[in-house]
Order: C-alpha cells, then structure tokens, then sequence
C-alpha cells in the first residue's frame, strides 16, 4: 500500500485531497483559508460585498 505524503510540506500524515493533491491538516488550513480570501477579494471588487469588510493579508 502506498502512503502519501503532504503535497506541500511532505508530512506523512495526510488527510485532504484537495485539487487532486493530499495536504496534511496544517497545509489544508492554509489553502482553505487562501481561497476563500481570494473568493471574497472577488465579491468585494465585483461590489457584492461592502468596501469595508476587512480581509486579511494573505
């Protein structure tokens, strides 16, 4: 049986597939939490959301 490994870090402990590649819990975090900043910096230009929303630095 073949293991994997983190797509990003290399950790073996996996526990996503996300876009087709395995991340464990600490990488998954961070590609969750980069899409759905980009997916509100989308709205926030495209004047869906307030002009206010504070987004963070990512």
């Amino acid at each position: 049986m073949r293991t994997q490994t983190c797509a990003a870090c290399g950790s073996g402990k996996t526990m996503a597939i996300i876009g087709g590649k395995p991340y464990c819990y600490g990488c998954a975090s961070k590609v969750i939490l980069m899409h759905n900043v980009k997916f509100l910096r989308n709205l926030k230009n495209e004047k869906l959301i307030p002009s206010q929303l504070q987004l963070p630095e990512v």
